[in-house]
């Protein structure tokens, strides 16, 4: 049902995904009942957040970093 691709990337194969999204709306609704709230958010993450925490130094080579058009980060 689950198909690695690479180290920690996975295909989750029709099955799978019928059942993560039955568990999502499950979750979904309790979540509701309580009162919580749903927010989606951004893969990535400006780099400049990073910096201001020090994360950025602490994670290393291990950041996984984009340039944009015009050579910024």
């Amino acid at each position: 049902m689950v198909s690695q691709v690479a180290a920690g990337v996975y295909t989750i194969m029709p099955l799978a995904w019928r059942s993560l999204k039955k568990i999502e709306n499950i979750v979904r609704d309790e979540m509701n009942k309580a009162g919580g709230q749903e927010i989606t958010m951004p893969v990535l993450s400006p780099i400049e957040l990073w910096q201001k925490s020090g994360r950025d130094q602490i994670m290393g080579k291990t950041l996984f970093t984009l340039n944009d058009r015009v050579n910024t980060h």
